[in-house]
Order: C-alpha cells, then sequence, then structure tokens
C-alpha cells in the first residue's frame, strides 16, 4: 500500500533523513521508534506534504507520488494526526471535526448537518458531552481525541500518527487501540509512532526502528524484545539495564509531609484525600483521566487551596496553599504536565526559562547578572544532559525531550523539599525518559521528597517507591512491592474486579 524507497533530507549541515526506505501493508499498524532528533517527524512531515525531501520516491497502492502540499497528501488520504495539536479553540467540538469538509446544503452550513456528520466519528472514539462545546474548553485529552476523530472523518488510506496516546490515559488509550483495529478492516495504513514501548509490543504489527536519521532495525514486533528495541534505539548494548532507576537508601519513616482529609467542597476531583510523603521517597499518584491526581498536585502547587482536610509539613500545620508563591516559599516546586501550555515561554531563550523562577539567585541589586545566569544555565545543562547550541537559543527550536529537560531544570535549580511533577517524561523518548527517572531518583537519594503524578501505567510502576492509585478524587490504594503490578493498579484505578 505504502512504499518510500531512499527518502534523504539535510537542513544545512544536518544530514536529518539518509536513504530510508520501508513499506507498510493495508490495515497494518507500524510502529516507528526512535530518540528525539532520530528522524521521526521529519518522515512523518514528507508523508503528510509539509516538508519535500531532497530525494526519494513515495509509492502509493502503486503510483509514484510528489506531494507538495499538506492539501495534496489529504486529497491522496494521507491523514496527519499531529503531537501539536492543531485545532481552533474558539470553534465547536464538531467544526474542529469536519474543518475542512463542512456538509452544505444548498450552499449553507447547518450545526445540525455539522453534528449529524461529526457525531459518529466523536463517538467512536469516547468523546464526551455535547458537540457543540467550544474547543477551549476541553481538556488536552479530550482535545486530543477530537483530533483522532478529525482524522477519521477525512476517509483516510494512510493516518499518520504521532504520539496520539501521550495525553491519555490507559483506558482511553485502550479505545484509541480498539477504534485503531476496527481501521485494519477498512484496510487503512496506520503509521505509529510512540516512545511507549509496551504499546508498540502489545498493538503494532510491524516495527521501524531510527537512528541519527537512518533504519537501524526493521521487521515483525514479535521477533524481537524490548530490550532489542531499546538498544537499537541508543546504540548501546547497556542500553535496557541503564533504563533503570538509580539504587537508593531506604527514605526517612518520619512523613515530611501529611495531607490528612484533603477535600475541595463541592467537588468529586478531590475528596477526602490522606496521604504520607517522606523525605528520600518518590511517590507515585496514578489514576485515569479525571481521577483526582491532577487536583491533588495542584493543590499542593498553590493554585487550588483545599477547602477541608489539613496538611502539615515536617510536623507544622500549614495553612491553605493559594498561591504558587506561598508554595515555594514552603520549599515546594511544582512541574506541569502541559509544558509549552503552563511550563515554559516557547519563543524566550533557554537561559531565560531557566533563569525566571530562581530570579533570587541569578540577580544582584535587583538587575539580572549575565553571569549567574551562565553558571545557573551550566549547572542545570551538565545535570539534564542538555543538547542545546548556545544559551540563547530558542527553546522552541529544541527536541521534546530537551524542552521537558529545561522545564524540570528550572525547577529543580531552588533545591527545593519537595517537587511536585505531573507527567515528568510525557512526549519524550526513551532515552530522556531514563533520564529524568534517573534524575528524580537521584533527588530523592539527597533527601527531596518527590511526587509523581503519572497516566502512564508503565511509568507509575516503574519509577515510584510506593504508588497510590486515585479514582473519583480518592486513593483507593497504596501499592508497594509484589503489588506494585501493572494489572493491580490499573484494576484498582477503573473500579475493576482483582479475580
Amino acid at each position: 500500500m505504502l512504499v518510500v524507497r531512499n527518502a534523504t533530507k539535510s537542513y544545512g549541515a544536518t544530514q536529518a533523513l539518509r536513504g530510508v526506505s520501508f513499506s507498510a501493508e493495508r490495515g497494518e499498524i507500524f510502529a516507528v521508534l526512535g530518540e528525539n532528533g532520530a528522524g521521526k517527524s521529519t518522515l512523518l512531515r514528507i508523508l503528510a506534504g509539509a516538508t519535500r525531501p531532497d530525494s526519494g520516491i513515495l509509492n502509493l497502492d502503486g503510483q509514484d507520488l510528489k506531494i507538495k502540499s499538506p492539501r495534496e497528501a489529504l486529497q491522496n488520504g494521507m491523514v496527519l494526526i499531529p503531537q501539536e495539536l492543531a485545532y481552533v479553540p474558539g470553534l465547536s467540538v464538531a467544526e474542529n471535526i469536519m474543518l475542512g469538509q463542512r456538509p452544505t446544503r444548498r450552499g449553507l452550513i447547518t450545526q445540525r448537518s455539522l453534528r449529524s456528520r461529526a457525531e459518529p466519528f466523536a463517538r467512536q472514539l469516547g468523546v464526551e458531552g455535547s458537540l457543540d462545546r467550544p474547543m477551549s474548553s476541553l481538556s488536552l485529552a479530550e482535545a486530543q481525541l477530537v483530533e483522532i476523530a478529525k482524522g477519521l472523518a477525512r476517509n483516510a488510506r494512510v493516518m499518520l500518527l504521532d504520539e496520539p496516546t501521550a495525553t491519555l490515559s490507559q483506558p482511553e488509550t485502550e479505545r484509541l487501540f480498539t477504534t485503531l483495529n476496527d481501521l485494519r478492516r477498512k484496510n487503512i495504513v496506520m503509521i505509529y509512532i510512540s516512545h511507549r514501548l509496551d504499546e508498540v509490543m502489545g498493538h503494532c504489527d510491524r516495527v521501524m526502528v531510527m537512528r541519527d536519521g537512518s533504519v537501524s532495525l526493521t521487521g515483525a514486533v514479535r521477533d524481537f524484545t524490548k530490550r532489542q528495541l531499546i538498544t537499537s534505539m541508543l546504540g548501546n548494548n547497556d542500553a535496557y539495564s541503564s533504563t533503570q532507576t538509580t539504587s537508593r537508601t531506604a527514605p526517612s519513616a518520619t512523613p515530611f509531609l501529611t495531607l490528612s482529609g484533603l477535600g475541595h467542597s463541592g467537588s468529586s476531583e478531590m475528596s477526602d484525600v490522606s496521604l504520607d510523603v517522606r523525605s528520600g521517597e518518590v511517590l507515585g499518584v496514578y489514576g485515569v483521566r479525571g481521577g483526582g491526581q491532577e487536583a491533588l498536585l495542584e493543590c499542593l502547587a498553590g493554585l487550588r487551596p483545599h477547602t477541608t482536610g489539613s496538611i502539615t509539613m515536617s510536623g507544622i500545620d500549614v495553612p491553605p496553599l493559594k498561591s504558587v508563591r506561598q508554595s515555594r516559599h514552603l520549599g515546594i516546586s511544582y512541574i506541569p504536565p502541559d509544558r509549552k501550555k503552563n511550563g515554559l515561554i516557547l519563543d524566550a531563550s533557554i537561559s531565560a526559562n531557566l533563569s525566571l523562577p530562581q530570579l533570587g539567585q541569578v540577580s544582584r541589586a535587583g538587575l539580572i547578572s549575565v553571569q549567574r545566569e551562565r553558571v545557573l544555565l551550566k549547572r542545570t545543562a551538565t545535570a539534564m544532559k542538555l543538547k542545546y547550541r548556545a544559551g540563547s537559543q530558542r527553546v522552541r527550536e529544541l527536541s521534546g525531550g530537551n524542552q521537558q529537560k529545561v522545564l524540570v531544570g528550572s525547577r529543580l535549580a531552588g533545591a527545593p523539599k519537595l517537587l511536585a511533577v505531573q507527567e515528568p517524561t510525557r512526549g519524550v523518548d526513551i532515552g530522556a525518559r531514563r533520564e529524568i527517572h534517573e534524575l528524580l531518583a537521584q533527588l530523592a537519594a539527597i533527601g527531596t521528597a518527590v511526587v509523581v503524578a503519572t497516566t502512564d501505567i508503565e511509568e507509575a510502576v516503574e519509577l515510584p517507591d510506593r504508588l497510590a492509585v486515585v479514582r473519583g478524587g480518592k486513593i483507593v490504594a497504596l501499592l508497594q512491592g509484589q503489588d506494585k503490578t501493572q494489572e493491580r493498579a490499573l484494576l484498582e484505578a477503573v473500579g475493576g474486579s482483582h479475580d
């Protein structure tokens, strides 16, 4: 169905693609793996018509194509579901799903016809609520589902999925793969980029691993182990073992932070939460979207003060946290889940993004010291293994993994007593994921209390010492040791049977 032969692309002296060749069959999910910068996104942009290759042949269903624009790609059935969501915030859900193909009657568009055409695609992916809602009112995960529904509405022959599950919970991910399996029967080719190896091993038919713009491995998924895929991505025979977190001494027996009956009046997002967090431990908080983990961490960050219950730190009562400044004064640093919306200033420099949360460190007599900024940049870049050209480089120009490292590094520079982090490795590659996990483990090893909220079931079980599972705004299980398994965590999060 889809054949790519010897695709090359250069940006100046940088060789983004080096003779990439592959083929994908009708009705299969073809996974593309690789670190950030391996060439995956460049390949997808070429297939989507957003980038022209320097050389190479694209053949679709036996016909050679020269796609010069995204419009031509769409006309040929090449539909991109981007990682960076491409919706119009002011339009409704239905209008976004039907963008570019609005149904008309005698030249007029009616909201009723929009809804009737959009509804089957929205419901197929489990998009809940009114389709007349503006997109700006949706959460990140809901917006992602609408983007995928928009792709289904375009009569795709080839669907290009760039990390579609990065913002989805485990049940939502399973629902998506149910939909993709339905598309198999329609002979649609699905090119699937993901950093989640469990998804690839469990749902994809074939896999291609890219490294430094070249194909380093390709074949049926069943022919490879997870270790082989990681080694091929990183080019290191010890890569698999190095993904494990640093071994640490036992956390403090005395709680650093104690939450007692915490809740929001009139809201089910956080209700009667009681939990201890110890210095020197990584405590995970896992739940499906809307389970309550986001509300809990926003409470610690000072974004959503609790109205019931109490907080103590080091045995001292703490009033409701009503601002980020108040939380920071108590030694709490917060890393939000959406780095581009709430965490970074994309058009500002790396140095500026690192310095803004730490102005006290880099200023003297009210003026920012360039020398202190350089020291902060060098220290953070070394600790985070940051790949960049210069401190003046815009954050927007960095890969997703390096953007996340800037975000994490900017919060760690203040040496917090407690780090509250949501989705620490969302949208980053295997190598960056390993490095961030190592950094959080090292932070705990020096006595910091680390709370990690994640909807990634693999991360939820792999990273923390203990795992609190939330459902309906309440903690329903606290797992550790042999009880801390993916199956148990997921069952508790969705309220399933233990049989």
